[in-house]
């Protein structure tokens, strides 16, 4: 979706149209609000399904960019981490990926989340950028609490996102469903007899 830049003239007193700057304005808050509602309108929800789904099939990969400008893809699945998305950019590329940061959208990847709780698709783009200073020594990978929380995050949405697509769930559920309606409707039945 894209919007068309208005030019809103300058208020000052000189300025006759001063009534229709504040117009303008308020018309284009308005129209911005409602985008940004449409837009979660549209998408909530929609996103996580996406890369679940790409992340899922048997051909997933993303492509890793370098610098210089060359492409690379590189395998993976629903549970690939950043750290074994690193060490499988060594194995297959023979690049010293401890010396360097993976990138997605302009927001470096840590460690230890999954490809799937960072909202990384298959076939999605990141970068490798390596750091040139050759005294360089990577950082001490220690989890915290919030490391921790955030693995859990990741965990959790790879198991909602399995269990709605389980159909021996559905049914299961559907069946238990039922069963509660037919006990809850002999319950008021027996109410109603005393």
């Amino acid at each position: 979706m894209s919007a068309k830049l208005i030019a809103i003239p300058e208020k000052n007193e000189d300025n006759k149209d001063c009534h229709n700057c504040t117009v303008l304005e308020e018309n284009i808050k308005t129209i911005t609000e409602r985008i940004h509602i449409l837009e979660r309108f549209v998408f909530w929800g929609k996103l996580k399904d996406f890369v679940f789904d790409s992340l899922s099939h048997k051909d997933a990969f993303v492509q890793i960019g370098l610098i210089d400008g060359k492409k690379f893809q590189i395998p993976v699945n629903i549970k690939t981490t950043v750290k074994e998305l690193k060490v499988l950019i060594k194995e297959q590329e023979d690049i010293d990926v401890d010396r360097g940061r993976l990138i997605f959208n302009n927001t470096i990847m840590p460690f230890y989340r999954t490809l799937l709780g960072l909202g990384i698709p298959s076939r999605g783009v990141v970068h490798l950028a390596m750091n040139s200073d050759k005294n360089y020594y990577p950082p001490l990978e220690e989890l915290t609490a919030d490391h921790r929380k955030e693995i859990m995050e990741d965990e959790y949405l790879f198991n909602e996102h399995s269990l709605k697509r389980n159909q021996d769930y559905h049914a299961h559920m559907k069946k238990k469903h039922e069963d509660y309606l037919t006990k809850k409707k002999a319950y008021f039945d027996s109410l109603q007899e005393n």
